[in-house]
């Protein structure tokens, strides 16, 4: 068996720039709400298919050649953990964390002056404001799923067993990190009334990742997803 290679150094971000705000199952999606050109709800709010052209056209018109536009999904996800924070922190009334929209729109490549940097700055506000499950520890699922996309990424020797490995990635501060928010954003989302439509399942929301300093990409290691995608569902992600 080849040796086994070191997991390597995960991007350290702190709080909410943890999340890659760019994407485990655990959201309980009510499936009685189907109304046509409604992509998500939660509890009585709605995002319609409609607002989401509007709010990637208004991006694309304002971006330069260096930024980015939004997916669909990526509007979905916003819309979904910014409403559904937002209806906790009514309950809860923990602080907002401070992000303004020039710094979101520096860490994202996005336009500031748009709908879509105001609504990720209420996201990154939110979402950074919840307290971390800092005594929470992974459960093996949880370390599987990271290994596993260690592995498809080659930041783990493919040949190393999964026992031999566990405990060193339990054991990086970034891993730890992102385990730490997966477990309240999990709850929350799992409490929350909220549907999503088939298209959009499941939603993938990066927690953790590894940044490759010689290409610059970043590698998703603790994911967050969002529902299941239905048998016959038809997902449009683009």
């Amino acid at each position: 068996m080849a040796p086994m290679q070191p997991v390597r150094r995960l991007a350290h971000r702190r709080g909410i720039a943890v999340v890659a705000l760019a994407a485990l199952a655990g959201l309980a999606l009510t499936g009685c709400r189907s109304e046509p050109g409604v992509a998500a709800y939660v509890g009585d709010q709605t995002l319609t298919e409609s607002q989401i052209s509007d709010v990637i056209d208004q991006v694309n018109r304002a971006k330069t050649a260096e930024q980015r536009a939004p997916s669909r999904s990526d509007v979905v996800v916003t819309f979904v953990l910014a409403k559904t924070c937002e209806a906790v922190r009514a309950q809860k009334n923990f602080p907002l964390a401070e992000v303004s929209v020039d710094q979101v729109a520096a860490a994202e490549a996005i336009p500031a002056d748009t709908q879509y940097a105001r609504d990720r700055v209420a996201f990154r506000s939110c979402v950074g404001g919840i307290q971390p499950d800092s005594e929470g520890k992974a459960t093996d699922a949880e370390l599987r799923d990271v290994f596993d996309r260690a592995v498809a990424n080659k930041l783990v020797d493919p040949n190393a067993p999964f026992e031999a490995v566990k405990e060193q990635i339990a054991g990086d501060q970034r891993v730890a990190q992102g385990i730490a928010y997966l477990h309240p954003l999990r709850k929350m989302t799992a409490d929350g009334d909220i549907s999503v439509n088939p298209r959009y399942r499941p939603l993938d929301i990066t927690l953790s990742a590894f940044q490759d300093s010689n290409t610059g990409t970043s590698i998703p290691l603790v994911v967050m997803t969002i529902g299941e995608p239905p048998m016959d569902a038809v997902r449009d992600l683009t």
